[in-house]
């Protein structure tokens, strides 16, 4: 808000007037304050990003033109932790910023194409094995820092290809797929499971800001790009709501953003309705996931399970004993249907 872009030029200021983007005046201090005015600035450098993503404000602080410097009066362990999120926030660079703020003021993202999307992405998966190694030396704490935040700066990257309508459900590039937040919800399950909620808790509000607006965007696709199928629909469910009720138990989480989750939790219990079905008697919902037509997401996908459906509910008329396969394959993706429809309506989250 506000106040916290107040606070955070104030910050800025101050920091400005110690002048610790001078190497020469750098010089000059001992070992342990130069690194510790390097890691004060590199902290507010994070902050302004931070709030530049969120509020859509221009970022002033360039990057430091180094890492922090080995500080002995420090654990080795807080040191590369914090170097570690340095060069994720680092990605955050002028174009990437601009783009974002353009979205924004226009609705487009001129500056982004297919080759950044992609550039971006690799720049963000880094090297795995280097990776692993890195973490491996870190707290927990750290890890949760360092993961969940990568995933939210892949988010954004997904989000800006999105603007540019650079996405495809064909492509075979992750980045560039219109799945990526599905496939992302899997990751992100899994590795919520191996971590504390005290582990990701500590980092405070900014953290849980983070999990919230990778779960809206996986919240979003499930929405609006239908799976092929309905047993991978249920799949998607199931991982969505694991995240849903991960991220809604944060008492950090506001009450704007916690409404925002449940109504689309709300709108996806309305399209799976549960369904009933006999012989003389046929109740399917067959039209409820078609995109409305003033939806932005319609001119990237349209709905394949509600045309699926419209095929199960044609089946039903006739009585050929062609048609008797037909109708096991229905009746199975019919419980398949009200598992789903079950599973949603058994998500209920009470006030926070």
């Amino acid at each position: 808000g506000d106040a916290a872009f107040f606070y955070m030029r104030d910050a800025i200021a101050n920091i400005q007037l110690l002048r610790i983007d001078n190497p020469e005046l750098a010089a000059t201090l001992s070992p342990p304050e130069r690194s510790r005015r390097q890691r004060m600035y590199w902290q507010a450098y994070i902050h302004e990003r931070f709030l530049a993503i969120l509020d859509y404000r221009h970022a002033i602080m360039p990057p430091l033109y180094t890492l922090p410097e080995d500080d002995c009066t420090i654990p080795v362990q807080v040191h590369e932790g914090f170097n570690q999120i340095i060069k994720l926030f680092r990605l955050l660079d002028t174009d990437f910023l601009q783009s974002w703020l353009d979205t924004q003021a226009s609705g487009s993202t001129g500056t982004v194409t297919s080759s950044w999307v992609e550039s971006k992405s690799r720049e963000l998966e880094g090297d795995p094995e280097t990776d692993a190694r890195d973490l491996a030396n870190l707290s927990a704490m750290q890890r949760a820092d360092l993961t969940i935040t990568r995933e939210w700066l892949r988010t954004l990257v997904w989000r800006l290809a999105m603007g540019q309508t650079l996405l495809s459900s064909r492509s075979s590039k992750e980045c560039l797929s219109l799945l990526f937040p599905i496939r992302l919800s899997q990751t992100l399950r899994h590795q919520v499971s191996n971590m504390s909620r005290q582990d990701i808790g500590v980092h405070g509000s900014s953290i849980t800001q983070k999990l919230f607006e990778i779960t809206d965007t996986i919240a979003d696709v499930l929405i609006h790009v239908p799976a092929a199928t309905l047993d991978e629909t249920a799949l998607r469910i199931d991982d969505f709501l694991f995240i849903l009720d991960f991220v809604l138990l944060f008492p950090q989480l506001d009450q704007t953003r916690r409404g925002i989750l449940l109504e689309k939790l709300e709108r996806l219990q309305t399209m799976f309705p549960e369904a009933v079905s006999n012989a003389s008697s046929p109740n399917l919902p067959v039209d409820i996931q078609s995109p409305m037509g003033n939806d932005p997401w319609y001119q990237v996908t349209q709905s394949k399970t509600a045309a699926g459906l419209e095929e199960i509910a044609e089946a039903q008329a006739g009585n050929t004993t062609t048609e008797i396969p037909r109708l096991e394959v229905r009746h199975g993706q019919l419980a398949t249907w009200n598992v789903i429809s079950k599973r949603l309506s058994k998500a209920t989250f009470g006030p926070a």
